[in-house]
Protein backbone atom coordinates (compact mmCIF):
# COMPACT_ATOMS: atom_id res chain seq x y z
CA UNK A 1 0.00 0.00 0.00
CA UNK A 2 1.28 3.27 -1.03
CA UNK A 3 -0.54 6.11 0.49
CA UNK A 4 0.15 9.70 0.19
CA UNK A 5 -0.76 13.71 0.36
CA UNK A 6 -1.63 14.34 -3.38
CA UNK A 7 -2.61 18.09 -4.29
CA UNK A 8 -6.10 18.59 -4.41
CA UNK A 9 -7.05 19.75 -7.90
CA UNK A 10 -9.70 22.63 -8.71
CA UNK A 11 -13.26 20.79 -6.83
CA UNK A 12 -15.48 20.77 -10.44
CA UNK A 13 -12.43 19.05 -12.09
CA UNK A 14 -12.30 16.29 -9.21
CA UNK A 15 -16.05 15.92 -9.06
CA UNK A 16 -16.46 15.77 -12.80
CA UNK A 17 -13.58 13.14 -12.85
CA UNK A 18 -14.99 11.00 -10.06
CA UNK A 19 -18.37 10.99 -11.75
CA UNK A 20 -17.49 10.14 -15.16
CA UNK A 21 -14.40 7.52 -13.96
CA UNK A 22 -14.45 7.01 -10.72
CA UNK A 23 -16.07 4.77 -8.11
CA UNK A 24 -19.14 7.65 -7.98
CA UNK A 25 -19.87 6.53 -11.65
CA UNK A 26 -21.70 3.49 -10.63
CA UNK A 27 -23.95 5.74 -8.49
CA UNK A 28 -24.64 8.33 -11.67
CA UNK A 29 -26.12 5.11 -13.52
CA UNK A 30 -28.03 3.47 -10.39
CA UNK A 31 -29.48 6.92 -8.77
CA UNK A 32 -29.94 8.98 -11.92
CA UNK A 33 -28.19 12.56 -12.74
CA UNK A 34 -30.98 14.35 -10.30
CA UNK A 35 -29.96 12.70 -7.23
CA UNK A 36 -26.14 12.98 -7.98
CA UNK A 37 -26.88 16.70 -9.04
CA UNK A 38 -28.03 17.14 -5.22
CA UNK A 39 -24.60 15.21 -4.07
CA UNK A 40 -22.46 17.37 -6.08
CA UNK A 41 -24.56 20.81 -5.16
CA UNK A 42 -23.32 19.00 -1.63
CA UNK A 43 -19.88 18.44 -2.43
CA UNK A 44 -18.85 21.43 -3.95
CA UNK A 45 -20.38 23.40 -0.94
CA UNK A 46 -18.25 21.01 1.70
CA UNK A 47 -14.59 20.73 -0.35
CA UNK A 48 -11.37 23.35 -0.13
CA UNK A 49 -12.73 26.16 -2.13
CA UNK A 50 -16.52 26.31 -1.35
CA UNK A 51 -18.22 28.96 0.73
CA UNK A 52 -15.73 28.44 4.08
CA UNK A 53 -12.02 28.85 3.23
CA UNK A 54 -11.03 25.60 5.33
CA UNK A 55 -11.71 21.93 3.93
CA UNK A 56 -13.81 19.27 5.79
CA UNK A 57 -12.04 18.18 9.12
CA UNK A 58 -11.62 14.84 7.56
CA UNK A 59 -9.76 13.53 4.70
CA UNK A 60 -9.16 10.73 2.37
CA UNK A 61 -6.05 9.79 1.60
CA UNK A 62 -5.89 8.56 -2.36
CA UNK A 63 -3.76 4.94 -2.33
CA UNK A 64 -3.30 2.14 -4.31
CA UNK A 65 -6.07 -0.03 -3.18
CA UNK A 66 -6.47 -3.88 -3.66
CA UNK A 67 -9.70 -4.35 -4.44
CA UNK A 68 -11.84 -7.53 -5.42
CA UNK A 69 -15.30 -8.35 -6.12
CA UNK A 70 -17.45 -11.68 -6.31
CA UNK A 71 -21.05 -9.75 -6.94
CA UNK A 72 -20.97 -8.64 -9.93
CA UNK A 73 -20.65 -12.30 -11.83
CA UNK A 74 -23.50 -13.69 -9.21
CA UNK A 75 -26.08 -11.01 -9.00
CA UNK A 76 -24.99 -8.59 -12.38
CA UNK A 77 -23.91 -4.99 -12.97
CA UNK A 78 -22.04 -3.16 -11.19
CA UNK A 79 -22.47 -4.20 -7.30
CA UNK A 80 -18.98 -4.47 -6.84
CA UNK A 81 -18.68 -0.42 -8.10
CA UNK A 82 -21.60 0.92 -6.21
CA UNK A 83 -20.22 -0.96 -2.60
CA UNK A 84 -16.97 0.53 -3.51
CA UNK A 85 -19.06 3.95 -3.94
CA UNK A 86 -20.97 4.08 -0.66
CA UNK A 87 -17.92 2.77 1.68
CA UNK A 88 -15.98 6.01 0.26
CA UNK A 89 -18.90 7.88 0.75
CA UNK A 90 -19.30 5.84 4.72
CA UNK A 91 -16.03 6.83 5.56
CA UNK A 92 -15.51 10.40 4.71
CA UNK A 93 -19.10 11.67 6.22
CA UNK A 94 -17.92 9.56 9.50
CA UNK A 95 -14.68 11.30 9.38
CA UNK A 96 -16.09 14.63 8.66
CA UNK A 97 -18.93 14.25 11.78
CA UNK A 98 -21.39 14.94 9.17
CA UNK A 99 -24.97 13.93 10.69
CA UNK A 100 -27.36 14.28 7.58
CA UNK A 101 -24.83 12.07 5.78
CA UNK A 102 -24.22 9.74 8.30
CA UNK A 103 -27.87 9.24 8.91
CA UNK A 104 -28.50 8.41 5.67
CA UNK A 105 -26.34 5.56 5.09
CA UNK A 106 -27.55 3.17 7.65
CA UNK A 107 -30.62 1.38 8.36
CA UNK A 108 -33.11 2.38 11.56
CA UNK A 109 -31.77 -0.78 12.81
CA UNK A 110 -28.21 -0.72 12.45
CA UNK A 111 -25.02 -2.19 14.43
CA UNK A 112 -21.55 -0.98 14.88
CA UNK A 113 -19.91 -3.79 17.11
CA UNK A 114 -16.29 -2.71 18.42
CA UNK A 115 -13.28 -4.83 20.04
CA UNK A 116 -14.27 -5.02 23.65
CA UNK A 117 -12.61 -2.90 26.00
CA UNK A 118 -11.00 -1.08 23.37
CA UNK A 119 -9.68 2.08 23.63
CA UNK A 120 -11.41 4.62 21.85
CA UNK A 121 -14.50 3.25 24.42
CA UNK A 122 -12.54 3.14 27.48
CA UNK A 123 -11.73 7.41 26.55
CA UNK A 124 -14.43 8.55 25.86
CA UNK A 125 -16.88 5.87 28.55
CA UNK A 126 -18.66 4.86 25.01
CA UNK A 127 -20.31 1.78 24.53
CA UNK A 128 -18.42 -0.71 22.10
CA UNK A 129 -21.93 -1.96 20.55
CA UNK A 130 -23.81 0.88 19.11
CA UNK A 131 -27.59 -0.18 18.29
CA UNK A 132 -30.07 1.89 16.29
CA UNK A 133 -28.99 4.31 13.72
CA UNK A 134 -29.64 7.43 15.80
CA UNK A 135 -26.88 5.85 18.65
CA UNK A 136 -24.21 5.42 15.52
CA UNK A 137 -24.71 9.12 14.80
CA UNK A 138 -24.53 10.73 18.14
CA UNK A 139 -21.59 8.63 18.51
CA UNK A 140 -19.38 9.90 15.58
CA UNK A 141 -21.14 13.66 15.55
CA UNK A 142 -20.49 13.81 19.42
CA UNK A 143 -17.91 11.71 21.11
CA UNK A 144 -15.88 10.85 18.36
CA UNK A 145 -14.33 14.84 17.64
CA UNK A 146 -13.75 15.01 21.64
CA UNK A 147 -11.20 11.84 20.88
CA UNK A 148 -10.07 12.55 17.85
CA UNK A 149 -9.73 16.28 17.63
CA UNK A 150 -8.84 16.90 13.85
CA UNK A 151 -6.55 15.93 11.11
CA UNK A 152 -9.14 12.60 10.60
CA UNK A 153 -7.73 10.42 7.18
CA UNK A 154 -8.76 7.09 6.55
CA UNK A 155 -6.28 5.36 3.73
CA UNK A 156 -7.87 2.36 2.10
CA UNK A 157 -5.55 -1.04 1.76
CA UNK A 158 -7.91 -2.82 -0.31
CA UNK A 159 -12.07 -3.29 -0.53
CA UNK A 160 -13.27 -6.98 -1.41
CA UNK A 161 -16.79 -7.31 -1.94
CA UNK A 162 -18.97 -10.64 -1.61
CA UNK A 163 -22.40 -10.13 -1.65
CA UNK A 164 -24.01 -8.18 0.58
CA UNK A 165 -21.12 -8.52 2.76
CA UNK A 166 -18.08 -5.77 2.33
CA UNK A 167 -14.45 -5.88 4.08
CA UNK A 168 -12.55 -2.67 4.19
CA UNK A 169 -8.82 -2.88 5.16
CA UNK A 170 -7.95 1.27 6.48
CA UNK A 171 -5.30 2.86 8.25
CA UNK A 172 -7.12 5.60 10.50
CA UNK A 173 -4.27 8.52 11.55
CA UNK A 174 -5.84 11.57 14.13
CA UNK A 175 -4.47 14.39 15.69
CA UNK A 176 -5.98 13.69 19.96
CA UNK A 177 -6.75 16.21 22.11
CA UNK A 178 -2.94 16.65 23.44
CA UNK A 179 -1.90 17.23 20.37
CA UNK A 180 -0.61 13.61 20.07
CA UNK A 181 -0.54 11.19 17.27
CA UNK A 182 -3.45 8.48 16.66
CA UNK A 183 -2.22 5.69 13.83
CA UNK A 184 -3.76 2.31 14.08
CA UNK A 185 -5.36 -0.46 11.37
CA UNK A 186 -8.32 -1.49 11.31
CA UNK A 187 -10.72 -3.55 9.51
CA UNK A 188 -14.36 -3.69 8.94
CA UNK A 189 -16.68 -5.89 8.26
CA UNK A 190 -20.07 -4.18 6.30
CA UNK A 191 -23.42 -6.02 6.34
CA UNK A 192 -25.43 -4.17 3.65
CA UNK A 193 -28.92 -4.36 3.35
CA UNK A 194 -30.05 -3.26 -0.30
CA UNK A 195 -27.95 0.51 -0.38
CA UNK A 196 -27.61 0.62 3.28
CA UNK A 197 -25.50 -0.31 5.82
CA UNK A 198 -27.14 -2.49 8.39
CA UNK A 199 -24.11 -3.58 10.55
CA UNK A 200 -20.89 -2.99 11.15
CA UNK A 201 -18.29 -5.12 12.98
CA UNK A 202 -15.07 -3.70 13.50
CA UNK A 203 -11.44 -5.35 14.30
CA UNK A 204 -8.65 -3.68 15.49
CA UNK A 205 -5.22 -3.34 17.15
CA UNK A 206 -6.56 -2.98 20.41
CA UNK A 207 -2.93 -2.67 22.16
CA UNK A 208 -1.64 -0.18 19.42
CA UNK A 209 -4.83 1.44 19.92
CA UNK A 210 -4.18 1.45 23.54
CA UNK A 211 -0.16 3.15 23.41
CA UNK A 212 -1.24 5.71 21.02
CA UNK A 213 -4.41 7.19 23.45
CA UNK A 214 -2.93 6.47 26.67
CA UNK A 215 0.72 6.14 26.45
CA UNK A 216 2.97 3.02 27.68
CA UNK A 217 1.03 0.22 29.74
CA UNK A 218 1.70 1.44 33.21
CA UNK A 219 -0.63 4.07 32.31
CA UNK A 220 -3.11 2.25 30.47
CA UNK A 221 -6.65 2.64 32.40
CA UNK A 222 -7.96 -0.38 34.71
CA UNK A 223 -10.18 -2.92 33.12
CA UNK A 224 -13.81 -2.06 33.51
CA UNK A 225 -15.42 -4.45 36.76
CA UNK A 226 -11.71 -4.32 38.29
Amino acid sequence: MSATRAAIPERRTFWTAMATGGPPRALVLARGEKYVAALRAGFLARAPGGPADSGPPGALIAGRSRHSSKTQARCGGDSGGMSHSIVYDAFSALAGNDSERISALFTEDAEWLSPPGNATAVALKATDHMVGRAAIVRFFTEDFPRLYARDVSVAFHGIHVAGERVVVEAAMTATLPDGGHYANDHCFVLEMRGELIHRVREYADTARGFRAIFGEPARWPAPAGS
